[in-house]
């Protein structure tokens, strides 16, 4: 789904020169990582906290 988007948006920016989408496309790329980052930390401790602690 995310990839479909990416792919939606760089047909989007096609008719820019190269330059300006590379520099969009890595503005995108590092905006989804920390996107991702901040959802593995949440899922991380969501899983801590729902985790049966052992005695």
């Amino acid at each position: 789904m995310v990839r479909l988007q990416s792919l939606e948006m760089m047909q989007k920016y096609a008719h820019l020169d190269n330059d300006h989408l590379h520099a969009h496309v890595a503005k995108i790329g590092s905006i989804m990582q920390i996107a991702l980052q901040k959802n593995d930390k949440y899922r991380n401790s969501m899983d801590y906290l729902l985790t049966p602690k052992q005695p």
